[in-house]
């Protein structure tokens, strides 16, 4: 609301879309902001820049046996219930999964 007073001098009229506004000022989605800054995070992680052992010891990397064509990188523990998978380090490794599982993780 403040952002779209500031560009255009008045306030926006009930039943605004704010997609427009975001895309005009090249605001991401708080969404994919999260997501980007929890992947950045977990490559610290990985490559040693940021120093958090108890929890790099949480992640489980997952080495498939040769002629398996499983991509996933990382094996998280599942539950019955949803409490496990909502855990943040499990919420980062399925992210990772999701979008750039094929990749190299050691690659820079």
């Amino acid at each position: 609301m403040y952002m779209y007073y500031r560009s255009y001098g008045q306030y926006p009229s009930e039943g605004f879309d704010h997609s427009i506004l975001n895309d005009s000022l090249g605001i991401d989605l708080l969404k994919l902001r999260r997501e980007r800054f929890d992947l950045n995070f977990f490559f610290k992680i990985l490559h040693n820049s940021i120093d958090l052992p108890f929890l790099l010891n949480k992640i489980n990397i997952r080495v498939p046996r040769p002629g398996l064509k499983r991509n996933n990188t990382f094996y998280v523990n599942y539950s019955r219930s949803n409490v496990i998978s909502r855990f943040p380090i499990n919420c980062i490794c399925n992210l990772y999964d999701g979008c750039c599982g094929r990749g190299d993780i050691y690659f820079d």
